[in-house]
Formats: C-alpha cells, structure tokens, sequence
C-alpha cells in the first residue's frame, strides 16, 4: 500500500481486517456486517484511549483516501483508453448502420422484400412497435393513463426549503417530514440533513 503514514502497533489489527478483506479475483471488497461489528468494537474505547488512537485512526484514513485517489487516477487513465476505444467502435458501429440503411433504401427503391446470394441473405421485416413523444406536441395532449407517474423535482424541493417556503420536522415523530406554508404536511416528502466528518 503506498502510504503517507506508517501504520503503528496500536491500529495493526484493524489495518489487517481492512488489507484482507479481498474477492476471489484478491481485489478489495466491501466489509461484511461481522467483519464491520468486530471495527466498532475496537472503536468502541474510554474517552483516555480514544484520545490516544485518535492521530492513529485519521493517519490510517489518510492512507486509504490516498490509494483511493490513486485508483482513481488510474481508473481515468483506463476510461480514456476506453473512451478511445468506445469511439472507435461506435464510429465502426454507425458505419455499417449507415451502409446498411442504404441497402435496405436500394431493395425498397427496387420493391424487393428479401434478397438471396450465395453468401447471404437479406429481407425486411417487422419488428418491434416504437412510441416515442411526436416533436411539437405536450405531454398535456396525451392522456394520463398513458403517461408515468411524476417524479420529485429535488432541486425544487430543497430551494423551496432553503427559502422558507417549505419547512422540515427536526424532532420526534415530526422527524424529516416536509411541511408546506399552512402547515400542511406533505405526506409524499421527507427530508433529512446529511452530515460528514471532515478530516483535515
């Protein structure tokens, strides 16, 4: 592991439970809920201890945000390999589509429904029914039974928040609902502030 922090004797064992939590393939995986249970115990300490790790704890998180951002680098480096390779592949993939639109436009342009050779074959045919939205009309001119169900505008909903049009319950069982200006709780709705550790 490349690290900025040399991991000391006092978080050896939790270093361990997190280096050989590996895949079939030895990749890093995700901790079990025992494995997960078995952290909170060594992090379950008397304020004295915790005050000791502390420095211990946050070096051994620097260390992982470290080779996460390594992966990450190096997953970029792969995604613009990809990208390249994707490109190709589509600009290979639009080039047959197109060759093949103007085979199909020649045999309707001859009124043929199929062609033979001795190499291949080739007819039209029907396939699956496409709906699409036609351009220039609103969804307004389509009846509701044809239509999905609404989805919540979140951005709408937490500027609303923020300007005080909409308010959220902070205590007991109010806890996250969302209220409208006369009160009216909008039973839909709920809201929670995230909080995070920062580590600095």
């Amino acid at each position: 592991m490349a690290s900025l922090y040399a991991i000391t004797g006092d978080i050896e064992a939790i270093f361990k439970l997190l280096e050989c939590a590996v895949d079939e393939e030895g990749n890093p995986r995700e901790l079990t809920e025992e494995e997960t249970e078995t952290l909170k115990e060594w992090f379950a300490l008397s304020r004295e201890d915790f005050d000791k790790k502390f420095d211990s704890y946050c070096k051994l998180i620097k260390n992982y945000k470290l080779q996460s951002e390594n992966a990450d680098s190096e997953r970029k480096n792969y995604k613009a390999e990809l990208d390249r390779l994707s490109k190709r592949a589509k600009t290979f993939q639009n080039n047959a589509e197109k060759l093949q639109n103007m085979l199909r436009w020649s045999m309707e342009t001859l009124h043929l429904d199929s062609k033979k050779s001795d190499l291949f074959s080739a007819r039209i045919q029907n396939t699956q029914m496409q709906v699409s939205q036609r351009d220039g009309y609103d969804l307004a001119e389509v009846p509701e039974e044809y239509l999905k169900p609404r989805e919540i505008d979140t951005m709408k909903i937490k500027a609303d928040i923020k300007a005080g049009k909409l308010r959220v319950g902070t205590e007991g069982l109010e806890y996250g609902r969302v209220y409208d200006a006369n009160n009216n709780w909008l039973k839909g709705l709920w809201a929670v502030q995230g909080t995070a550790l920062v580590i600095r």
